[in-house]
């Protein structure tokens, strides 16, 4: 049966599924129409996952001295703007970006760009990035509001900066750092702060590299993302699912072993198959949340 017929069966009666689709017996017909149902369902409640990353121009202002400057909002000459994003749905390959043009550049201009950026974030449940909370949230937002454009939907933040910090100390957060001791690929050498100088003046070149800079971090923050999952504080799935699944993955691959007692309740301990502990209060019925 293909996905056309399988659309007419969830939209018609039971008594006429034997006229539609007669190479069916009815409990057939009817077993699918359940299994279709219970299919889209899911599909529907499953959270929208988004990785995302922004690059920004650095300001430009006229200063006295190298060192300890106080710089004064008088003293900026131009202020930051965003030159690319890039995004990407959870485990889905397609990375959507897009970059400012040069004349864009030199006149300052993100509005265009933020336009298809402002409609992920809206459709997004879930977000997530390296540092996202304290900077590319707030960057894109005042952006948002100075072209009143209003803000997205709101979404709950994944930020693997803080994700880290909140439940380890490692020499450095910084993002390749991570990355490179967990042995995973990691950003693209940019030369260093010369290429946002030469994008702030509108080279093409130096833009079409700071797109796929931007790619590629978002790409290398997906799996930073993934290979955190188990550790960290992750909204809990099971408020879009519906189901006793693994709060930080979804799974319901989970291995039960024992209990865990605090100071008011007992616990059954498990282990999700990505490697979280859960827990569920011991008599709990299914279809609860787990912790």
């Amino acid at each position: 049966m293909n996905k056309k017929e399988i659309h007419k069966l969830l939209e018609t009666k039971d008594d006429d599924l034997l006229f539609r689709f007669p190479g069916y017996s009815r409990g057939e017909l009817r077993k699918l129409k359940r299994k279709e149902t219970l299919k889209e369902e899911t599909e529907l409640k499953a959270p929208k996952i988004l990785i995302w990353d922004i690059e920004t121009a650095p300001l430009l202002t006229v200063c006295w001295g190298l060192f300890e400057q106080n710089i004064q909002p008088a003293q900026v000459i131009n202020d930051g703007f965003v030159l690319s994003w890039a995004a990407k749905w959870l485990r889905e390959p397609k990375i959507i970006h897009d970059r400012i043009t040069g004349k864009e550049a030199r006149h300052q201009n993100d509005k265009r760009i933020l336009t298809v950026l402002w409609k992920l974030l809206d459709a997004a449940d879930i977000v997530v990035g390296h540092n996202i909370d304290r900077f590319d949230i707030k960057k894109v937002n005042a952006k948002f509001i100075e072209y009143d454009m209003k803000l997205p939907s709101p979404y709950l933040t994944v930020d693997t900066l803080k994700q880290v910090k909140k439940i380890s100390t490692f020499t450095s957060h910084k993002l390749d750092y991570l990355l490179q001791r967990f042995k995973m690929p990691h950003k693209i050498d940019t030369g260093g702060l010369e290429l946002w100088k030469k994008c702030r003046l509108g080279d093409e070149h130096a833009l079409e590299v700071m797109d796929r800079y931007c790619r590629n971090d978002v790409l290398i923050t997906e799996q930073l993302y993934s290979y955190l999952r188990p550790y960290i504080q992750h909204p809990n799935m099971g408020l879009y699912l519906e189901q006793e699944v693994c709060p930080n993955c979804g799974s319901q691959k989970i291995t039960w072993s024992g209990t865990v007692m605090t100071q008011s309740q007992v616990y059954e301990q498990g282990r999700c198959e990505c490697g979280k502990n859960v827990r569920r209060a011991k008599g709990l019925r299914k279809n609860k949340l787990l912790k």
